[in-house]
């Protein structure tokens, strides 16, 4: 490796074997030292700028930023030399050096773990129904790529599936919804009935509706994301889909319960939108396992009390901005996505994905949710949510964390609680995916373990005794 000088004939030029890239770059930030490196991983190469001893930019082909910078350490060997660092370099990474180094080791010790339990035997079997032969290649390399899932097999069509699922015996089912022959919708009643499985939905965002969606997770699919597509990067598309099939396997199938969407509620039985001046916030965090029960959970909290209300969900933003059409005709609260920048009021219920970058803004007319550029379908971003909103927000927050809630790191969660927020979550023994919330509850953080459908009442007599 060629160290760089602001002097060409000082230095050393030379090669370092047996040196990580972690121990380079911590070297380099004690040292307070400008370096540029450049590294290669096959026919993969990236960048990584540090610069008086802070990590400033990284980047992998269209991927900027921290994801670049964690996606390069986790490569488990490649070359690297060094390169000119250009002064006017953008600045896409804020966070401190050690930060980044220890989430890197973290996320290296995540895919450590999983490669560890899945060897050939104990590989994530996963059985891919889809009608189109190009797609099938498409996702059975994505899964494949991390090397701890084997796809088991492949469906053009659900009565395919049917008959192939006794053979290969799959872990998880990708379905996509329209097919022939047999579609999506009555494949799934059958697997549900015939041989409970995990099912996720993988479908193009465009072709599937809210309506369409929703009866999926109400017949009980466990989670629904959208196909990779070209115009994302294919690293953090492929990273984020092996991750949440993963998490989607564990599901409990023997929990769940068929749903009904609750009763329309008439126009005239509507609350009337509130105003900025609310005492308490609702936040409903839901993910796999838990997004049939959502509609029921924001019904009964909109019936029971007035408050400010977001709902997060783990769906692509193209599906979360589709369903206030939906949850309007169930909720006494006015429904909105947040697709640009929105007041925050009482008696209306802010929808918003996890894909999505949203940050908060006081002003004088109150409290506003500014929506960034979406980063993909599927990265979740609620500790810098969370951790704005507890800044920004001076009265009551009731965080409700439902089955497969997207937590972060839980910086964002803990900066609720320093705010004198209340972390409540659903009962461990009902939800599909439980993961999450063992996580929480193993760092102390919950102060209320209930069944989804005591929620609403109890927020109501916990308002109700803060205001007396």
């Amino acid at each position: 490796m060629s160290m760089p000088s602001d002097h060409k004939d000082e230095g050393f030029a030379g090669t370092l074997r047996n040196l990580h890239l972690t121990d380079i770059i911590q070297m380099c930030c004690l040292s307070v030292t400008t370096l540029g490196i450049r590294v290669m991983k096959d026919e993969k190469e990236g960048e990584i700028i540090i610069r008086d001893g802070d990590i400033v930019h990284s980047q992998v082909g269209n991927i900027t930023g921290e994801e670049a910078f964690y996606t390069i350490m986790c490569w488990k060997s490649g070359n690297f030399e060094s390169i000119d660092v250009d002064p006017s370099s953008p600045k896409t990474i804020q966070r401190h050096y050690q930060f980044l180094i220890m989430e890197a080791a973290r996320r290296m010790d995540e895919k450590d773990e999983s490669r560890e339990v899945g060897t050939r035997e104990e590989k994530l079997r996963v059985m891919i129904v889809d009608d189109s032969s190009v797609m099938s290649r498409i996702l059975t390399a994505t899964f494949t790529a991390e090397g701890d899932i084997d796809v088991v097999g492949v469906a053009r069509n659900g009565e395919e599936a049917l008959e192939m699922i006794d053979a290969v015996k799959p872990d998880l089912i990708t379905l996509d919804m329209n097919m022939p022959v047999m579609d999506g919708k009555s494949a799934l009643k059958h697997i549900m009935i015939k041989t409970p499985c995990p099912v996720v939905i993988m479908s193009n965002v465009g072709s599937a509706t809210q309506n369409t969606v929703m009866k999926f997770l109400e017949l009980g699919a466990v989670d629904f994301m959208s196909k990779p597509v070209k115009n994302e990067s294919i690293l953090i598309q492929q990273e984020m889909i092996v991750k949440r099939l993963h998490r989607a396997a564990k599901g409990r199938i023997n929990l769940f319960r068929r749903t009904q969407p609750p009763p329309v509620v008439p126009q005239d039985k509507k609350k009337a939108i509130g105003n900025v001046g609310f005492d308490s916030l609702v936040v409903v965090n839901a993910g796999a396992g838990a997004h049939s029960y959502v509609i029921h959970l924001l019904a009964d909290i909109c019936k029971e009390i007035d408050s400010g209300l977001i709902a997060l969900q783990t769906l692509p933003p193209q599906l979360v901005h589709s369903l206030p059409d939906y949850y309007n005709q169930r909720c006494s609260y006015q429904v909105e996505s947040v697709e640009e920048r929105t007041k925050l009021v009482s008696n209306t219920c802010f929808l918003m994905s996890n894909g999505v970058p949203v940050n908060v803004e006081t002003g004088a007319e109150g409290y506003f949710l500014l929506p960034g550029k979406s980063m993909n379908s599927i990265t979740s971003n609620n500790d810098q949510f969370l951790t704005d909103l507890a800044e920004h927000y001076h009265g009551e927050i009731f965080m409700l964390l439902l089955s497969g809630a997207e937590i972060g790191q839980l910086e964002g969660l803990k900066r609720i609680r320093e705010n004198s927020g209340t972390i409540i979550i659903q009962e461990r023994d009902t939800c599909m995916i439980r993961d999450p919330l063992d996580i929480v509850s193993k760092e102390k953080m919950v102060d209320m373990e209930v069944k989804v459908n005591e929620m609403a009442s109890l927020l109501k007599k916990m308002i109700q005794s803060s205001g007396d």
